[in-house]
């Protein structure tokens, strides 16, 4: 299995453009006092250095998600990763949208659900490999070729004009489903 890079942090810089302050301490209450939420939580959970005993994609997921604050959101109310299609924007790279599909995964309804797609992207040549199991979504670069539940062929732009949710042309791109052994 490939690691993530810990060193790579433009995903940390990408999720954290545009904040204007955190929420210190990071606990919301209820009127009546109760915490209803503790972002603390999830950053104190990854302190420090990854242990040998976690999945290094997995912290670095945990890690990304603890980000939290109020933003400063130009040209629209939705952020520049969910349009692509808006000019002056950096366009979303597939681990971003890989990630935040991968939090959108109810662990405890997936967690007896096992699949596995390669996103091939034939402008770049670049593959990347997405695997669900015990209620986690997973991505990694791969090199691997044929071994997946399903392969997905398209371009980056089309991957984006997917998550703008605008599909892409039937002609434009293919999918391939591994049949049963």
């Amino acid at each position: 299995m490939v690691s993530a890079d810990l060193s790579d942090r433009t995903d940390f810089d990408n999720a954290t453009r545009g904040l204007v302050s955190r929420l210190e301490p990071g606990v919301i209450r209820a009127a009546d006092g109760r915490v209803v939420y503790d972002a603390d939580v999830y950053t104190k959970a990854t302190a420090g250095d990854c242990p040998d005993t976690v999945n290094p994609s997995l912290w670095r997921q945990s890690r990304l998600t603890a980000i939290q604050g109020l933003f400063e959101v130009t040209g629209s109310l939705r952020s520049p990763v969910d349009r692509p299609d808006v000019p002056g924007t950096v366009p979303a790279r597939p681990p971003q949208l890989f990630d935040s599909l991968a939090i959108r995964i109810d662990g405890k309804r997936a967690w007896d659900a096992t699949a596995s797609i390669r996103w091939h992207f034939v402008d770049t040549g670049e593959s990347y490999r997405t695997e669900l199991s015990n209620g986690v979504l997973t991505h990694h670069p791969t090199s691997r070729t044929n071994d997946a539940d399903l392969v997905i062929t398209l371009t980056k732009p089309q991957l984006l004009a997917c998550s703008a949710v605008r599909a892409p042309t039937a002609s434009s791109s293919t999918a391939t489903r591994r049949s049963s052994p």
